[in-house]
């Protein structure tokens, strides 16, 4: 499965895909050659991409994936890149759940330090569900709407304006 895409805004032959357990892929060609940017990571499960709408060189990994009914794999936090995935940094950790499953991940089109990402858990601790915010690219983390969510959208003609499902 593939539960994550992102196409670099600026350069649509750039491509990322997550999969279900299987790790982050980039092609820089429309999909003729990939190749696997995520051996590093400590699971291969991902659950979200995003990419850095102004630079496009910050990628933004949510490991982990609840895709309830099917099977659910641990996640080992969120990673970013500020080199269009060469390199991954751990961010959030001690903000975010360690072992969450970033099951949607957005970035404010208007202030792309600005971040939120869904994270169901559903098994280990129903407190730790729900919408989390970030306001310095990923650093640190606050829960800001509680409960199980799975994916966000934001409008973007308001990008204060969120949608959740759950």
């Amino acid at each position: 499965r593939i539960p994550a895409i992102a196409v670099n805004p600026k350069n649509p032959n750039t491509i990322f895909i997550g999969a279900a357990d299987g790790g982050v892929w980039r092609t820089r060609d429309e999909g003729k050659n990939w190749t696997s940017v995520s051996d590093e990571f400590p699971t291969q499960s991902m659950g979200a991409l995003a990419i850095d709408l102004v630079d496009t060189n910050i990628v933004y990994a949510g490991t982990g994936e609840a895709n309830f009914g099917i099977n659910m794999f641990d996640g080992a936090g969120l990673f970013k890149s500020i080199n269009g995935g060469d390199t991954w940094t751990r961010v959030g950790a001690g903000t975010l759940p360690d072992y969450a499953r970033v099951s949607d991940l957005i970035i404010d089109p208007k202030n792309t330090s600005t971040l939120y990402a869904a994270i169901p858990d559903g098994v280990r601790a129903d407190s730790l569900n729900g919408l989390y915010k970030s306001t310095d690219g990923g650093t640190t983390w606050r829960l800001v709407f509680p409960g199980m969510m799975t994916d966000v959208v934001l409008d973007p003609q308001m990008p204060t304006t969120l949608y959740t499902v759950s």
